[in-house]
């Protein structure tokens, strides 16, 4: 196989399991776009595997909701910070999947996710979105209103431009990034950028507290339900 090829979206598993691991090896393989490079048994088998590979997205699975699971995350992400890391939980409550995004994740899914939209939120992940599944978005949805009400906007570095609060308004909406360009008419590399730019001015560290921020201070709409606002993969 061609590890080289652009248009693949490759992925390094990471599980304690065997039979996990194999499974969803089988499914991942039978799906275009993406590639299962790699699969490590514990963190330190990820990490070289990271190193070696240089995969575009690991999916890592934490079936302990413990705060030692976040362990392996923070390691895989302390090798390169710019990795696209999605957490797979076994059960998920708000609290997790607040550290496991303040950590760095690139999404979180719950382990009972179909394959299909496992790997939309792979290609996701692969785009710069955040993956949330719906079990997950409900609880950050939650975490995001009660968040609202204490944004200051003095936290605001920039005022953001018409245009790329228009970009936020629809990520809010839940749509991607290829979905928000051919709405603008846009490339998808010019809303991935209008996104990272919002996100810096907002003093943000994802597109959800970008969205969160933004409505906060009434810069965004707010007559979507906080769920709706999510990038849902399921």
């Amino acid at each position: 196989m061609d590890f080289t090829d652009e248009t693949l979206t490759t992925v390094l598993l990471v599980s304690d399991f065997v039979l996990f691991r194999q499974a969803l090896t089988i499914a991942i393989a039978q799906e275009e776009g993406c590639l299962l490079v790699s699969e490590a048994a514990d963190v330190d088998d990820a990490i070289r595997l990271v190193t070696s590979r240089k995969p575009d997205i690991v999916l890592l699975h934490l079936p302990a909701p413990v705060s030692p699971s976040m362990q392996r995350l923070k390691r895989i992400l302390e090798v390169d910070p710019d990795l696209a890391v999605i957490v797979l939980f076994d059960g998920v409550d708000d609290t997790l999947a607040k550290a496991a995004l303040m950590a760095g994740a690139a999404g979180c899914l719950d382990s009972s996710v179909d394959v299909a939209h496992l790997i939309q939120g792979l290609h996701a992940a692969a785009n710069g979105e955040l993956a949330l599944s719906k079990s997950i978005a409900r609880l950050m949805a939650v975490m995001l209103g009660r968040a609202n009400g204490n944004s200051d906007s003095r936290n605001v570095v920039v005022t953001p431009t018409p245009r790329e609060l228009r970009v936020l308004e629809l990520v809010s909406l839940g749509m991607t990034n290829r979905a928000i360009a051919k709405r603008l008419l846009l490339s998808e590399s010019t809303v991935r950028a209008h996104v990272r730019s919002v996100s810096q001015k907002l003093g943000s560290q994802n597109r959800v507290q970008a969205v969160a921020r933004a409505m906060s201070l009434g810069m965004i709409g707010s007559h979507v339900d906080g769920e709706d606002r999510l990038a849902l993969v399921d």
